[in-house]
């Protein structure tokens, strides 16, 4: 991956052929990834008196060569999220989610995925992901990218609460009057506690029941 080069350019003298000075100034010190090209922006000053001279054929100019120094920079690392509020939260309440990792040069770009099994599906794609809190998406993480790699956040599970559910495309009776087989399938965060009640006439009655 490039590397980030940090150039220090010191200022310079550019003379002409007759001796006449001319002050050149360039910026102290600049960053750029190496590989890439650099505009490094230029001025100079000219005394009065030799600006009608400005039209002429200039000289080969003699100049000082720049002091470069190299840092390496680094791939995004320490990847974390933190979310807000903290803690278990309501279904279809507001949760946000920050993305946040350590990084030479600072991070790019940054990827929300929910995560499903073996199946990643994106769903932000900045620093801070506001979502409303969905029993459907609770194992999220994030990932930090710049130009010198990427890294991915340790999973997260978002503690989603929601009102206990029946599930009656499961939950049934079955028997005859000697005995009686009851299924009751449920849904819900916290896990619900199921109570069984009878009807009178079935509570008196001297056969077994079984659940």
């Amino acid at each position: 991956m490039s590397a980030v080069v940090k150039v220090l350019l010191v200022g310079f003298l550019l003379q002409r052929t007759h001796c006449e000075d001319f002050g050149v100034y360039l910026p102290e010190q600049m960053e750029a990834l190496r590989g890439s090209c650099l505009r490094i922006p230029c001025s100079f000053t000219v005394r009065d008196d030799h600006k009608n001279n400005l039209n002429k054929a200039p000289a080969t100019p003699t100049v000082t060569p720049p002091t470069v120094s190299v840092s390496e920079g680094n791939q995004p690392t320490n990847t974390r999220v933190t979310v807000s509020p903290s803690g278990p939260v309501t279904e279809h309440s507001n949760v946000s989610l920050t993305c946040s990792s350590d990084a030479n040069p600072a991070v790019q770009h940054y990827h929300w995925y929910k995560a499903d099994g073996g199946t990643h599906t994106l769903i932000g794609n900045s620093a801070v992901l506001n979502m409303k809190a969905s029993r459907e998406t609770t194992v999220i993480f994030c990932e930090a990218q710049n130009a010198r790699g990427a890294e991915n956040s340790t999973i997260i599970k978002l503690d989603v609460q929601f009102p206990a559910q029946i599930l009656n495309s499961s939950s049934n009776c079955s028997g005859d009057l000697a005995q009686i087989s009851c299924v009751c399938e449920t849904e819900g965060n916290p896990f619900p506690l199921i109570h069984w009640s009878f009807q009178e006439s079935l509570q008196t009655s001297p056969s077994a029941v079984s659940l």
